[in-house]
């Protein structure tokens, strides 16, 4: 039933999904207090819901666009159950709307294969990701994926591996701009997020390192599956798993650094797990063993999910 539904990607399973994020949403951010609902909650939350859609929409067109996947749905799924994995993270703005940026920042990245205005794309891709690092400083561990890109698809032009940093060197002088035009104090909280801090004792409770673990058991299986079938897939995608790889381990490194660190900041781990884990279920003509998959996965999320409200 479930491998029917989303093995074929279809408008029905677009809407499907629009109302689950609708669901889960309003129940992580159902405030304790009623008198709490004001215009200025209703409005904070609003954007907050149309910055996850605008999300879901990105990650469906790098998807499609690309070619990462099948023609299935089965990478929404997978980004879905790993919300849930983290609850939290569905009342955090700064890190939703950094990790939107660097989307589309990949969005220009896995485009490049195609060889077309390459040059517009490193600038952009570069851009987006340093003006992500304003809102979660970390972020700005994805120009490594730039340089990636430049390597697997146009090394041989020199101009390219230049570019990056025109797009930093724009990035931060429209920052400056702002912070001597509108608000002064915006360097100096920039600078306090560039620390470094390898402190794990931060769980509230226990439900939140069950979490933890169980997505490291889920994408440890998944990466080490697409690393065993990895020189099978076709010579003109391997380019862009490796890239796909090589994402996912920055956003390691991301959470790893992190000061204040949170279970939440794994959300930039999302999408290229999600391209992975998709990856090793299309590859299995057994409909059973992907039913198993989904039906585990799936229970762990919503285990996860309404342990840690």
């Amino acid at each position: 039933m479930i491998t029917s539904i989303f093995k074929k990607s279809t408008p029905f399973n677009y809407i499907i999904f629009s109302l689950l994020i609708f669901v889960v949403f309003a129940i992580a951010n159902y405030p304790a207090d009623k008198q709490s609902i004001d215009a200025d909650f209703v409005l904070s939350k609003t954007v907050l819901l149309l910055v996850f859609f605008t999300t879901f929409f990105v990650l469906n067109f790098i998807i499609k666009k690309n070619g990462l996947t099948k023609d299935s749905d089965y990478a929404f799924l997978f980004f879905f159950f790993f919300l849930l994995f983290f609850p939290a993270v569905l009342s955090n703005l700064k890190l939703v709307f950094s990790n939107l940026l660097v989307l589309l920042a990949l969005r220009r990245l896995y485009s490049m294969q195609t060889l077309k205005v390459v040059k517009e794309k490193i600038f952009d891709a570069s851009f987006y990701i340093c003006v992500a690092s304003v809102f979660q400083f970390w972020s700005i561990l994805f120009l490594v994926v730039v340089f990636l890109a430049i390597f697997f698809y146009v090394a041989r032009d020199y101009r390219n591996w230049f570019l990056p940093f025109v797009g930093v060197a724009a990035a931060f002088v429209l920052f400056a701009l702002y912070g001597l035009a509108v608000d002064l104090t915006a360097f100096t909280n920039y600078k306090n997020n560039i620390l470094i801090d390898l402190d794990f004792t931060y769980f509230k409770n226990n439900f939140q390192n069950l979490a933890l673990s169980i997505y490291t058991v889920v994408a440890v299986y998944f990466i080490v599956s697409l690393l065993i079938a990895l020189p099978s897939k076709p010579l003109n995608k391997k380019a862009a798993y490796k890239q796909t790889i090589f994402t996912f381990v920055i956003a390691v490194l991301l959470y790893l650094f992190s000061p204040q660190k949170s279970n939440e900041i794994l959300l930039f781990s999302f999408f290229p797990l999600s391209i992975i884990a998709t990856s090793d279920v299309e590859q299995y003509v057994n409909k059973l063993r992907v039913t198993i998959i989904i039906l585990v996965l799936s229970s762990f999320a919503l285990l996860t999910f309404f342990t840690q409200l």
